[in-house]
């Protein structure tokens, strides 16, 4: 039915926009056809060329001055430039809807960018897993798995690096057959709690090395085991921000974990390797407190997994999890440089 209203609405039109990798926006045999893609484009087609939303070999607006973030909305962009030029608005006010026009709220929202890192509020997303790889495909492998097998070709059509593939987490034989054992992070993001816990177990059950498990239902936060290295709720999320203020220490965020039983907190590490207990060491040299782990380490534009020999270097934001938040003071006196530090 969305492709023959697609097809009824191109009989009625001087001009077709439509997005070349989407087989069910084509537009057949119309006379007069324009298409957009965020890959570089030919003669009056539209695309991406070196860092710009071009028409052609033609460059029109640069990405990095566009007002909304995400991959998608730079292929929205790409429609609205075909659209307004075809309906005669000049280029000027374009341009200054593009730069302006900041989307829905709650919609792939720049929040602020801190020590490199960009945080995204995509809390009405219609799919978090989707909106996650597309985030994250440019620096890491990622994998998706999807049970539909028609949301399968629409990822697949979406996302530019990650790899989509058909199936459940639930099957063991599938996420052994995509080397579970090698996984760093594996993430449970659908909208059943019961699903996403038990995806979790068996992955790691399997050897993945962190799981991250979304729980809507906060009640369930405290039946987690230790199975599940991080269970987020949506609901603790805000709770951080007032964490952060009454936080000592040189703490840069705070979120409640598990309906308050733990904490994610991002530390900075100042010093030196003389002055300092982590600076210069690995961390499997570090002695963290029980119950205490290192999830990832920001390094300017970076972000590094936790892994064993990974150094901690001066100024860099250490993400860590607190199953018992008796230990923060603890971990704050290990990440306070010592008297030789000004």
């Amino acid at each position: 039915h969305y492709r023959d209203t697609k097809l009824a609405l191109y009989e009625q039109s001087r001009l077709c926009v439509v997005n070349r990798v989407d087989s069910n926006t084509a537009a057949g045999s119309h006379a007069c056809v324009q298409s957009f893609g965020l890959d570089a484009a030919e003669g009056e087609d539209y695309g991406i060329r070196e860092g710009s939303l071009c028409q052609g070999q033609q460059v029109l607006f640069p990405l990095d001055e566009l007002g909304l973030v995400g991959r998608h909305n730079q292929a929205n962009a790409l429609a609205t430039l075909a659209l307004a030029r075809a309906a005669g608005i000049p280029d000027g006010g374009i341009h200054q809807a593009l730069r302006e026009y900041r989307g829905l709220a709650h919609r792939c929202e720049l929040v602020a960018t801190v020590a490199g890192v960009q945080y995204i509020n995509d809390s009405k997303a219609t799919n978090i897993g989707a909106t996650l790889a597309s985030r994250l495909e440019r620096h890491y492998q990622v994998k998706v798995l999807e049970l539909s097998y028609d949301r399968c070709r629409v990822l697949s059509e979406a996302l530019e690096e990650s790899i989509v593939l058909h199936g459940s987490a639930n099957e063991p034989s599938l996420l052994m057959q995509e080397n579970i054992e090698q996984t760093d992070v594996f993430c449970a993001l659908t909208n059943n709690d019961e699903s996403n816990i038990m995806m979790s177990m068996l992955a790691k059950r399997l050897g993945a090395k962190k799981v991250i498990t979304l729980i809507t239902n906060s009640a369930y936060a405290d039946l987690v085991g230790e199975e599940i290295d991080i269970a987020i709720s949506p609901q603790q999320i805000t709770i951080g921000s007032l964490l952060t203020h009454v936080r000592r220490g040189d703490i840069s965020n705070v979120h409640s974990l598990r309906r308050g039983a733990a904490e994610a907190i991002e530390l900075i590490a100042h010093g030196d390797d003389r002055s300092s207990k982590v600076i210069g060491r690995r961390l499997d040299e570090i002695n963290l407190p029980e119950g205490v782990t290192v999830g990832a380490i920001l390094r300017g534009e970076d972000v590094l997994i936790a892994h064993s020999d990974i150094t901690v270097a001066a100024d860099d934001h250490v993400i860590l999890f607190l199953t018992d938040r008796n230990r923060i003071a603890e971990v704050e006196r290990l990440f306070a440089p010592g008297f030789g530090f000004f």
